[in-house]
């Protein structure tokens, strides 16, 4: 509610900020639920100071985030450079890093919003691999059953590998398609 007064000085926009948060908080350290409509602006509005303060420290020269996943890219050192800064914006909102973040080298792969970073590559992730091929399978059978007509099955497909056309996998999506049964 602090940084919310700072930016905002309109009385009963401050009420109406606190009514939504204060009506999800049932636990001590537990906020508004990620299904919320609001919840998405309020984690981009309480982590935007992370992002100033990691920005303008000039450490790391690729940083990107999206909600409280955070990615940072640069050389060993400035990773480690970067580290302390990071930690210590978290802290000052009262916030720590799950498991401490995650700290690896690109050549191991970086897990992040559903796929895994390499240096030469982007794939989607195990899980996203085995959901998309299970979501897919049961698509085929609604439609093969006749409880989906061919404009529903195409919108669906399409929805269902709109994530997935980030990866560079293309074979693997290519060899689902053409075989729900690969293993991929």
């Amino acid at each position: 509610m602090q940084l919310l007064a700072r930016r905002f000085r309109e009385q009963r926009l401050l009420a109406l900020f606190e009514t939504l948060i204060k009506s999800w908080c049932h636990k001590p350290g537990y906020g508004i639920p990620i299904g919320a409509l609001t919840s998405q602006w309020f984690g981009n509005f309480y982590l935007d100071e992370v992002d100033r303060v990691l920005l303008a420290s000039g450490v790391v020269p690729y940083y990107q985030r999206y909600m409280d996943d955070m990615l940072l890219l640069g050389t060993q050192q400035q990773v480690t450079d970067a580290r302390p800064i990071l930690m210590t914006a978290l802290e000052k909102l009262e916030l720590v890093a799950k498991n401490d973040g995650e700290w690896n080298r690109a050549a191991q792969g970086i897990p992040w919003l559903g796929f895994t970073i390499y240096p030469d590559r982007v794939r989607l992730n195990s899980n996203g691999r085995r959901r998309l091929r299970r979501k897919f399978k049961s698509l085929q059978q609604q439609f093969g059953a006749g409880t989906l007509d061919e404009y529903d099955y195409q919108a669906r497909a399409s929805a269902l590998f709109a994530h997935a056309q980030h990866a560079t996998d293309t074979r693997w999506r290519t060899g689902l398609l053409a075989n729900i049964d690969n293993d991929g």
